[in-house]
């Protein structure tokens, strides 16, 4: 899990505290751990942006958008692991 400024996603969030997490979901144990981790991001930052880069999740987790605030699902630029997918996001 990474902070970033975001400036690069939407130039107005510039300087902007956020969490980029990657993930791969392929159980409801996975799906778990996801919600487990904006949980735990959530009890100290209530109200900053967590973008999930999903690396083509084999299950549907898309009802998270809905369960907690400023939570946005992006689909990984590229297929293989999601810690690379995070770069481009990266370079702010």
């Amino acid at each position: 899990m990474m902070n970033h400024s975001f400036s690069e996603i939407n130039p107005s969030l510039k300087n902007t505290l956020g969490f980029i997490i990657p993930s791969y979901c392929e159980t409801d144990l996975h799906v778990s751990q996801l919600n487990r981790s904006i949980q735990s991001i959530r009890k100290f930052h209530s109200h900053e942006k967590i973008i999930i880069i999903d690396a083509y999740s084999t299950i549907d987790f898309s009802f998270i958008e809905n369960k907690f605030s400023v939570v946005q699902i992006i689909k990984s630029p590229i297929k293989g692991p999601g810690d690379r997918a995070t770069d481009p996001y990266l370079r702010a």
